[in-house]
C-alpha cells in the first residue's frame, strides 16, 4: 500500500490489527485513560480538548 513506511509492516496487518483494537474498544479505551489521567493531573483542561480526523487522508476510489 503506498504511503505506509515499510518500518510498520504489512499493509494488512496493520489495517487487521486495527480493527480488532477498534472492536475491542482498545482505542476509546486508550483515549479514556489519557483524558482522565491529564485532566486528573491538571495537566489538560477539558475545555481544550479536540479529537479531529481532518488530518488524517482519504484515499479516493476504495472499496464501498
Amino acid at each position: 500500500m503506498d504511503g505506509m513506511p515499510s518500518k510498520y509492516g504489512s499493509y494488512k496487518t496493520a489495517w487487521e490489527r486495527h480493527m480488532k483494537w477498534n472492536i475491542r474498544d482498545v482505542w476509546k479505551n486508550m483515549m479514556n485513560y489519557l483524558i482522565s489521567r491529564g485532566y486528573n493531573s491538571e495537566l489538560i483542561n477539558l475545555d481544550d480538548l479536540s479529537v479531529d480526523s481532518s488530518t488524517v487522508a482519504s484515499r479516493k476510489g476504495g472499496k464501498k
